[in-house]
C-alpha cells in the first residue's frame, strides 16, 4: 500500500507495532513519503535502530534527504541507459491539413517497405507495365479487396504512379493498405494482372546480427512485462508482491520493459467505473509510481497502452507531464510503438492495438495466440497495417511510426493479456501477459487472461525463459 493512501491512525499503528510513536507533526511528512509501508518500516529501523523511542518531524526530514541521495546514487545500478532510437513526440509535429498527413503517411509507407521489397523483386512503376511483357512485376499499396463470383480474390494495388487491379487465382490474406510485391502476367485485354507469386516484405531468413554473441550485452538481463492495471479490483497485487520480493533479490536484472497498460484507466469501456479500485486516474498512477519505485537496481522502460492517460489514437506519445513527474529517476517513458537499444539489443515495444483489427482479417488469429498476430506483424513490416478500422491513426508529420524498416533482436508485446515466447526468423518474439484477473467485461468477450508472467531474458545469449507469479514456489 501506498504512503499517500494510507490514514493517520494506520501510520500510528504501524509504528506502534514495532516500537515506535509519532509525533503529530511528523504525520504530514510521513504521508509524503514516496514508497510502500514495508519500505518506510526498513528504512527507519535502518537508521535509527533501537536508539529512537518518538518518530518526530526532524527525524522523518533526515529519511527524506537519505531517499534522494539514495536514489541518486542507486538510479537504474551500473547498467548503462537505454539509447532511445525511435520515439514518437507530438509536440515536435508541426500542424498540417489531415488529407494531406493522411497522403504522406501512405507514401511514406510505400517508399520504406517498397525499398525492403526491391531487394526481393525487380519491380517497375505500374504506369510503365508494358502490355506485351510475358512477365509483370509490381510493387503496390493494397487500396481494395474484394471476391469475384468464381471465388478468387481481386485486390486494387496502388503506388505513386498509377494503380492496377490483380487477381489472385487462390485465396491470400491480404490486408488494407499493407504493401507487398507481386509477379504475373496481364490479360489479354491488358486490364488486369494475373498473380503467380506474391512477395510480403518479411524478416529475412537469416540475419548475422541474430547470431552475434556479446556486442555489450555482456552480463545484463531484461525483464518483460506489461498490463498492470494498477487501480483495477482485479490487480493481482499478493502475486505482485511476489514478484517485487523476488525482483528486489536479482540484481543481475538490469532493464525492466512495460508494454503499456500500467493502470486501468477511466472510461475505457462500458460501466468499467464498477470494476475499479482507484476512480482517479492520477491515484491510479500514484500507486504505479509507489510499486515500481521498489524497483531501484534496474533501468525501466515505460510504453502506453490503450487504458493509459495518452491519446487512444497511434503512435501514442509517452506518458508525460504531471504523470511522469511522479515516477523515480530510473523509469524512462517511450512512446507506442519506440525503438530502443538496451545492452547492444535492438527492442521493439508496441502495445499491440492492431491485434483488434487484424483478428477478424486472417483466418486463424486470436488474442489466445498472440505470436501468429505479431509473426503477421512482422511479415508485413509494419505494426498497425490497416487504417480506418477500430484502431485510430493519427497521420501527423506524414511519417509513418509503424513501419518496421530495422529488423529488431526483440519485438514486445502486450495488449491480449495471454502469454506466449518464440523465435520467429531470429527474432524473438514477447507477449508478457497481465497482472490482472479476468473482468466481467473479459468474460463477456471469452477473453480468458494468463495473469502473472514475466519474462527473463538473458541479452548476451538471447535466451528467454517466462516465469509464473501466480502461486508461491
Amino acid at each position: 500500500m501506498a504512503l499517500s493512501k494510507t490514514g493517520k491512525k494506520e501510520i500510528v499503528k504501524l509504528f506502534a507495532d514495532i516500537g515506535y510513536q509519532v509525533h503529530p507533526e511528523a504525520i504530514p511528512l510521513l504521508k509524503k513519503y514516496e514508497g510502500s509501508l514495508q519500505r518506510l518500516v526498513e528504512d527507519v529501523k535502518k537508521v535509527f535502530g533501537d536508539s529512537l523511542l518518538v518518530i518526530e518531524r526532524a527525524h522523518v526530514e533526515k529519511l527524506l534527504e537519505r531517499k534522494v541521495l539514495l536514489d541518486l546514487e542507486q538510479v537504474g545500478g551500473t547498467a548503462p541507459a537505454p539509447r532511445i532510437i525511435k520515439s514518437f513526440n507530438d509536440s515536435s509535429r508541426q500542424p498540417q491539413q489531415p488529407q494531406m498527413q493522411l497522403q504522406q503517411l501512405f507514401l511514406d509507407r510505400y517508399k520504406r517497405i517498397s525499398k525492403i521489397l526491391k531487394a526481393r523483386i525487380n519491380a517497375r512503376p505500374i504506369k510503365r507495365v508494358k502490355s506485351g511483357d510475358s512477365e509483370v512485376s509490381v510493387i503496390g499499396l493494397v487500396s481494395s479487396v474484394a471476391k469475384t463470383r468464381k471465388g478468387n480474390v481481386i485486390a486494387e494495388l496502388e503506388d505513386p504512379t498509377g494503380s492496377i487491379p490483380v487477381i489472385f487465382q487462390k485465396d491470400v490474406n491480404l490486408l488494407l493498405d499493407e504493401v507487398v510485391g507481386v509477379t504475373g502476367r496481364l490479360t489479354k485485354d491488358h486490364r488486369y494482372l494475373i498473380a503467380e507469386r506474391i512477395v510480403y516484405p518479411e524478416v529475412p531468413l537469416y540475419n548475422e546480427k541474430r547470431e552475434e554473441i556479446g556486442n555489450g550485452s555482456e552480463g545484463h538481463k531484461a525483464l518483460f512485462i506489461s498490463d498492470m492495471h494498477f487501480g483495477s479490483k482485479q490487480f493481482l497485487e499478493e502475486q505482485w508482491n511476489r514478484f517485487i520480493d523476488w525482483l528486489k533479490r536479482r540484481t543481475d536484472i538490469s532493464y525492466v520493459v512495460v508494454a503499456g497498460d500500467v493502470v486501468d484507466g477511466i472510461g475505457i469501456y462500458p460501466r468499467q467505473e464498477e470494476e475499479l479500485l482507484i476512480k482517479d486516474i492520477y491515484e491510479q498512477y500514484e500507486l504505479a509510481a509507489a510499486y515500481l519505485r521498489e524497483i531501484r537496481h534496474a533501468h525501466i522502460i515505460i510504453s502506453p497502452g490503450n487504458h493509459d492517460a495518452v491519446r487512444q489514437a497511434e503512435p501514442q506519445p509517452p506518458l508525460s507531464g504531471e504523470i511522469a513527474e511522479m515516477f523515480p529517476k530510473n523509469v524512462h517513458f517511450v512512446s507506442s510503438p519506440a525503438t530502443f537499444e538496451i545492452a547492444g539489443r535492438h527492442i521493439v515495444v508496441y502495445h499491440g492495438q492492431s491485434f483488434d483489427d487484424i483478428i477478424g482479417e486472417i483466418p486463424g488469429l486470436s488474442y489466445e495466440e498472440p505470436l501468429k498476430l505479431m509473426m503477421e506483424l512482422l511479415r508485413r513490416r509494419h505494426l498497425a497495417p490497416i487504417y480506418g478500422k477500430s484502431v485510430p491513426i493519427l497521420p501527423q508529420g506524414g511519417e509513418d511510426h509503424a513501419v518496421i524498416e530495422s529488423v529488431p533482436d526483440v519485438l514486445h508485446c502486450g495488449h491480449s493479456h495471454t502469454v506466449g515466447v518464440a523465435r520467429y526468423r531470429g527474432v524473438l518474439l514477447i507477449n508478457s501477459g497481465t497482472w490482472q484477473a479476468q473482468t466481467k467485461y473479459q468474460k463477456k468477450r471469452s477473453i480468458e487472461p494468463v495473469p502473472c508472467r514475466a519474462t527473463l531474458v538473458d541479452l548476451t545469449a538471447m535466451r528467454a525463459k517466462v516465469l509464473n507469479f501466480a502461486a508461491a514456489s
